[in-house]
């Protein structure tokens, strides 16, 4: 296969893995709005109706697990239908965000993949009623009328949507952009196996350069690598402050905030520092590279092998936090070691490709500076991916980022494995091979000039 035909291949596949991150499910056999409320209702006056759900009795409320729609005023009964993106309801409310003289009910129709279960006015005036002192059942609706506080509706239930075990198309796709990824990885194996071999042969060597680099971030400081430590940790309290105390963040997936939080913050803090710090690998150390019998390809691996020693301590960290409310996560330990290697390995592919092009542009260092804001908020990791509709969806799914983060929280969280989010996990590694194979075919053209430009 010729040169063309290789970047034409490896481009193909990087926009297919891209459009394929945006479109496909959150895990393999869930497909989201198989429950569905359709309530016919009138009010008096504009209004926010709102859907609580709660996958399991033990949860709280919260904004996180809730849909909601504007409901104007109307002498006529409407439909409202509230698509809820789980798979499983056993607590539901029903909110009316503002006062309103009245709140008539038809009806409640409640649609799990195709079977429709209808509950009239007196099913209706079963449910737990919140600050609402005046009900009146009659001409088949129910009336009911507010009081000055929160009036809502609780009920408990028991909707379970069916897994859909048809074949998808998606996965056809992903699996043919992959194999065109691994294809394109054979065909470029020789640049491969000869960095790899080199990597290997120099281990010794990059080990003493990463310890050294490591070292040397905090030399001369009086706490030296806790200076490392106390940095991200503060960050971390900072945020956990203004989001837990200042904005009252309630649980998420029924987990303290915190647990939730250092679940995406460190290891973001791994990624932020490896790549950062990889994007100088070759003008950090240009009187290395300027030597004619040094092998440059391993200094991006000395710069993510020293961020990876203290992702090791922050990694013990969270084993830390987490056995203080009782979550050891025992097993999926495994998972953790996974996810680190993930972001090492994304962190490798992207530290070659923008510090190739630091050593010619030094306005890369400066804009990956930019970009890292902006990937952090999109990936996400200080609020919760339910909080904004399914259609703007794609702002996330894109970020092969999201599949580590959310991979991280899903596993200490609620006892999940790596491969669960199966088409993500396809789709981060499309993207990853990709994104190595550019890097290591960029930096072997761009290398021999490197010492002309240093």
């Amino acid at each position: 296969m010729s040169k063309k035909y290789t970047i034409v291949a490896i481009i193909m596949s990087l926009l297919i893995a891209l459009f394929l991150g945006a479109v496909m499910p959150k895990e393999l056999i869930y497909r989201q709005g198989d429950i569905s409320f359709n309530i016919s209702m009138r009010v008096d006056n504009l209004t926010t109706v709102k859907i609580y759900y709660l996958e399991s009795e033990d949860e709280e409320f919260s904004e996180a697990k809730c849909v909601s729609k504007k409901v104007e005023a109307s002498p006529e009964f409407k439909d409202y239908i509230f698509d809820l993106p789980v798979k499983g309801v056993k607590v539901l409310r029903i909110d009316c965000d503002t006062e309103i003289e009245f709140w008539d009910i038809e009806s409640i129709t409640v649609d799990v993949d195709g079977e429709k279960t209808v509950y009239n006015p007196n099913q209706i005036d079963l449910y737990d009623k919140n600050d609402i002192p005046a009900v009146a059942v009659s001409e088949g609706y129910i009336t009911l009328r507010t009081g000055d506080s929160d009036p809502y509706l609780v009920t408990k239930c028991d909707f379970v949507a069916t897994i859909d075990k048809s074949l998808d198309y998606r996965l056809i796709v992903m699996s043919v952009a992959f194999v065109v990824l691994l294809l394109v990885m054979l065909c470029n194996k020789k640049i491969i196996i000869d960095m790899l071999m080199g990597i290997w042969a120099a281990r010794k060597q990059i080990k003493s350069l990463a310890i050294s680099d490591f070292k040397s971030r905090f030399s001369g400081s009086y706490l030296g690598v806790f200076w490392g430590v106390i940095q991200p940790i503060m960050t971390i309290l900072l945020f956990w402050f203004v989001f837990q105390v200042g904005f009252r963040s309630q649980p998420i997936s029924n987990a303290p905030f915190i647990l939730w939080l250092v679940a995406g913050m460190i290891p973001w803090n791994f990624f932020s520092d490896a790549w950062l710090n990889g994007n100088n690998s070759f003008t950090g150390y240009s009187y290395i590279v300027k030597k004619l019998v040094f092998n440059i390809d391993i200094l991006p691996v000395v710069k993510i092998l020293a961020s990876s020693i203290m992702n090791i301590i922050f990694n013990l960290i969270i084993i830390v936090v987490y056995a203080l409310y009782g979550r050891i996560p025992v097993i999926h330990l495994i998972d953790m070691l996974y996810f680190s290697l993930c972001l090492t390995l994304l962190a490798w592919g992207l530290s070659m490709i923008s510090a190739t092009l630091n050593v010619f542009m030094k306005d890369v260092g400066q804009f990956l500076s930019i970009a890292m804001q902006f990937i952090m908020w999109l990936t996400p990791i200080m609020w919760d991916y339910n909080m904004i509709p399914v259609s703007l969806s794609w702002l996330y799914k894109i970020n092969p980022l999201f599949y580590v983060i959310n991979g991280y929280r899903d596993a200490l969280i609620d006892g999940k494995w790596f491969f669960s989010n199966f088409y993500m996990m396809l789709w981060f590694w499309a993207i990853t091979i990709a994104v190595n194979v550019v890097g290591i075919r960029l930096m072997k053209k761009l290398k021999p000039h490197f010492a002309d430009v240093l």
